[in-house]
């Protein structure tokens, strides 16, 4: 398993982790994407566009931020942890967003998915 990682808490306006990224990959191989969230802000990340004949989302986990030391709280610091699989060779991109709900887009995240 592949594991990419992007650390965006509170404001993420200026934060660039994955943004026009190529994520190479073979066939049949599951890779994970994290992306840092701040639920209590009302925050999260939505996918917006997938091409579902060559890039598969197995499962998306909420994980508390293990440097919050604080008792847990509810809607806190969270990784959102997103796992595909490439079930067909080709190119891909996947189109996510970071906003509240139906409000304006604080962050986008477009990636190039290359399945051999």
């Amino acid at each position: 398993m592949v594991l990419f990682s992007c650390f965006s808490f509170g404001q993420v306006i200026e934060t660039k982790c994955y943004n026009d990224s190529v994520i190479k990959i073979n066939k049949n191989e599951q890779f994970e994407l994290s992306f840092g969230a701040c639920h209590d802000c009302g925050a999260r990340w939505f996918l917006e566009s997938i091409d579902t004949t060559g890039v598969k989302l197995i499962n998306t986990i909420n994980k508390t931020n293990p440097s919050f030391t604080g008792n847990p709280r509810v809607g806190g610091s969270v990784f959102e942890i997103w796992t595909f699989t490439g079930i067909k060779n080709g190119e891909y991109k996947l189109l996510f967003y970071y906003k509240r709900f139906g409000r304006i887009i604080q962050k986008k995240e477009l990636l190039t998915i290359i399945i051999q």
